[in-house]
């Protein structure tokens, strides 16, 4: 006889196939608790709670074409981050050319400016160009904090706007941003037909990934660009990786989930291959897999900490699915982390310093998903989206301090926010699911 879990191995496959939310396979008693309604918060752990940071950005002096992308993207960029606010530019003083680099601290203030980004595009003949920028702080305008030159084309400026973007957040929280890294997702083109895409964080360069025609699903970034997904393309649910034809693990049941450790040596994935779905490790190509979790419930969703030292998944052995963590290595047993609703799913842990966070999808009030963040430490959960339809597939920025999530709301999308939900912005319209965010960006 099939135990519950084996049974269910099929609706997973046509929850996969369809791009359904996993919330039939899952039960929810009345004793649980629900998640936190909008407007509640239980600890807020990661919120800042000083006033944004003021800082204006004028329009490099120099070449125009060049010009107008770095002042557009680097606005763009340090918009994001909720910590810093970008001053209108209709306020700016309007002697930028006569300041050139340097900077007159007095008209700065004026507008109320705490932080000014300076720099001139220099061109070097045909389509390249040489970019100097600085970032100055007002109340000690003599020198620049962030100074940095760069030469490249005109088409790598967008690139260079990202780059300098990183190493202002370097300088004011010790950690460089996630500007230029890429997100990946799955994209229904027919009913039964997905493909798998990436695109710059910020909407930009979208490009198409597979080709097969069929429906692929659950991409994550793998080394040296490569990209792991989930592909119907033999019939089962196999995992495949960019630049090799042949499935790197084809079992029986569903090859789901993949996800790469911090260093890109090791990978999680959830099987079926025993009857029922099970999270196993292997090496990123596939061979030396060993099983890590052994129970008659339903594990899926891996995701690794920073560090690479615990792996978190969701369970239902405990009667609704909910997010566990255990050792990477196997000792110590797993822990229950979430205790609130019923049907919290694919986690994603956030590389952060002053906070063991992870973000996740859970349903409250009847049928509604929205995206929550957990303490792993002490299980408090915090909501982070609201209002808009049915949010999803979470996955935090490379530096911890934003996270993007699948909407259906308003024609469907992705967007992204702050860790602690703030300034949500689309950047990327129609159907999207399963985000991911890769943990590269430029150099600096």
């Amino acid at each position: 006889m099939l135990t519950r879990s084996q049974k269910h191995t099929p609706v997973l496959l046509a929850v996969l196939a369809l791009g359904l939310a996993v919330l039939p396979v899952f039960g929810q008693p009345a004793s649980e608790r629900d998640l936190p309604a909008q407007g509640e918060v239980v600890i807020d752990v990661v919120n800042p709670s000083r006033e944004p940071y003021k800082i204006a950005v004028p329009r490099p002096v120099g070449e125009v074409r060049a010009a107008e992308m770095l002042a557009q993207v680097m606005r763009n960029d340090l918009a994001f981050t909720g910590s810093l606010e970008v001053l209108a530019e209709r306020s700016y003083p309007v002697e930028l050319e006569a300041e050139g680099l340097g900077l007159e601290p007095r008209r700065w203030a004026g507008i109320g400016a705490q932080g000014v980004i300076k720099g001139q595009a220099e061109s070097l003949g045909g389509d390249r160009v040489r970019i100097e920028l600085r970032l100055y702080e007002v109340v000690r305008p003599n020198e620049a904090v962030v100074t940095k030159v760069y030469t490249g084309t005109i088409v790598e400026t967008r690139v260079i706007a990202h780059r300098f973007c990183n190493e202002v957040l370097r300088y004011f929280n010790g950690r460089p941003g996630p500007f230029g890294s890429r997100l990946a997702f799955a994209r229904r083109l027919a009913r039964t037909h997905k493909e798998i895409f990436t695109v710059d964080f910020d909407g930009f360069d979208q490009r198409q990934v597979t080709t097969n025609d069929s429906i692929n699903l659950l991409p994550a970034f793998g080394p040296r660009g490569s990209i792991y997904y989930t592909s119907f393309l033999g019939g089962n649910a196999e995992l495949f990786c960019t630049g090799r034809r042949s499935p790197l693990l084809a079992y029986p049941g569903p090859s789901m989930g993949a996800v790469l450790s911090p260093d890109g040596q090791k990978l999680a994935v959830s099987l079926s291959k025993d009857g029922n779905p099970e999270i196993y490790v292997a090496d990123a190509d596939g061979s030396n897999l060993v099983r890590f979790t052994d129970h008659p419930a339903i594990d899926v969703s891996p995701t690794w900490s920073p560090d690479g030292r615990r792996i978190a998944w969701v369970s239902d052995r405990h009667g609704t699915a909910q997010i566990f963590v255990a050792n990477a290595d196997g000792s110590g047993g797993e822990r229950r982390v979430t205790y609130r609703g019923g049907f919290n799913q694919t986690p994603s842990w956030c590389p952060r310093e002053d906070a063991d966070i992870i973000v996740f999808s859970g349903v409250t009030g009847g049928r509604s998903s929205d995206i929550f963040s957990v303490n792993v430490a002490n299980g408090d959960i915090m909501r982070l989206s609201g209002g808009l339809g049915r949010s999803t597939d979470p996955y935090c920025s490379p530096d911890g301090r934003l996270v993007a999530f699948a909407s259906d709301a308003r024609g469907g999308g992705i967007h992204v926010m702050t860790i602690w939900g703030g300034r949500v912005t689309k950047v990327v319209s129609g159907h999207a699911e399963n985000v991911r965010w890769s943990t590269k960006v430029p150099d600096p």
